[in-house]
């Protein structure tokens, strides 16, 4: 668990396919999350959503060992990926926050992306 690192496309993969199949985890169907992640990975990739609150999830971490079940998405599950889902912005958002050093989380990226999106719109309507 110590050598998984947070990488912002497999948690934004993780949303979009627990959109495109809603309570299917509740029954017994989890999401089918594009890439070849091991298991590990993805459990990891569960925990730091749920504990961003972007989903409901039955977790079990600790210590070394790590198990986390995705229930559903919450209303900021749903809010984040809407500000992802443009993948010019969402690209743009990766690319500010490295270049300026920030640490690398989903609530920056979404702080970055609502930001964009508020300039985007401001811009429109003059």
């Amino acid at each position: 668990m110590n050598d998984v690192k947070f990488e912002p496309d497999i948690a934004r993969d993780i949303l979009l396919a627990m959109e495109s199949h809603p309570g299917s985890v509740l029954l017994g169907e989890a999401p089918t999350i594009p890439g070849d992640h091991d298991y590990e990975v993805l459990c990891h990739h569960y925990h730091l959503l749920h504990e961003d609150g972007f989903i409901e999830a039955l977790d079990y971490t600790g210590g070394d060992f790590l198990e986390c079940i995705p229930l559903r998405m919450t209303r900021d599950g749903y809010r984040y990926l809407e500000s992802v889902r443009n993948d010019r912005w969402y690209r743009m958002a990766l690319h500010h926050i490295h270049k300026h050093g920030t640490p690398m989380s989903l609530r920056a990226i979404w702080e970055v992306t609502k930001s964009h999106m508020g300039l985007c719109l401001a811009f429109q309507m003059r």
